[in-house]
């Protein structure tokens, strides 16, 4: 036993196909479900941030001058 961890891939095709073959196809569909996928969630990271501090920022800019400030800031 000279591997911690065996890495298993199942996979089924109704076709005829090498284990070779399939497996290439499944990374193809990796790399395109993860270009679809990161922008997606840059997206929602970026629009959770800004709904986690627009109440700090509602609640910055009842401050004359430095509220002001502050709200662009954050």
């Amino acid at each position: 036993m000279d591997k911690l961890i065996e890495e298993v891939v199942h996979t089924i095709s109704e076709k005829s196909e090498s284990a070779d073959d399939m497996l290439k196809q499944s990374d193809d569909f990796v790399k395109k479900a993860g270009m679809i996928m990161r922008p997606c969630a840059i997206f929602t990271c970026m629009l959770g941030f800004f709904f986690l501090f627009s109440p700090l920022v509602a609640i910055l800019s009842w401050i004359p001058l430095i509220g002001m400030l502050l709200g662009m800031i954050v």
